[in-house]
């Protein structure tokens, strides 16, 4: 391992160690994710943001980081920044759940996730043919709004899979 890599404790889809550890690399950092520079919170470890700075080379003369005010506030019941460093299960795609709806209702379901989500066209295909991942509050917004136009609940998407999230 690097100076570039360090491991995590749960399974990524990210490269493997030696001994079979998850490895995060400078490469899996999202280049839109802003980082966390406190040594002294109480939650850093378990923060992606911290471990994502931990991370930064060298030759990097800047990069984006959290505002000051929130990692200076942080405290061991939290931080308004926390991102966690765990995989959390990220849905791709909903073309079987929209199958369920009747072809009238689905014009009212595209305008309900677009504007729930404040996406645009191109967002909201990517979205529903799963070539970008769901958050899970991204799934229980789209979730809501399928039930609402009648598709069977619970609402399951067409695949899952555990990752980092990287995006704010």
């Amino acid at each position: 391992m690097n100076d570039n890599q360090t491991t995590l404790s749960t399974p990524l889809s990210t490269g493997r160690g030696a001994g079979g550890e998850a490895v995060l690399s400078w490469e899996d950092v999202s280049k839109t994710f802003a980082l966390c520079p406190s040594a002294d919170c109480a939650v850093r470890e378990a923060c992606l943001r911290w471990v994502a700075a931990q991370l930064l080379p060298e030759d990097k003369p800047q990069w984006m980081f959290v505002a000051p005010r929130l990692w200076r506030t942080a405290t061991a019941d939290g931080c308004e920044a926390f991102r966690t460093a765990e995989p959390v299960r990220m849905a791709r795609g909903f073309t079987r759940a929209l199958g369920d709806i009747a072809s009238k209702h689905r014009p009212a379901v595209y305008a309900a996730i677009c504007r729930a989500l404040g996406t645009g066209r191109n967002h909201y295909y990517e979205m529903r043919r799963g070539q970008r991942a769901l958050s899970p509050k991204e799934q229980d917004v789209i979730a809501a709004i399928l039930a609402s136009h009648g598709a069977p609940q619970p609402v399951e998407f067409d695949a899952y899979e555990q990752m980092l999230f990287w995006e704010d």
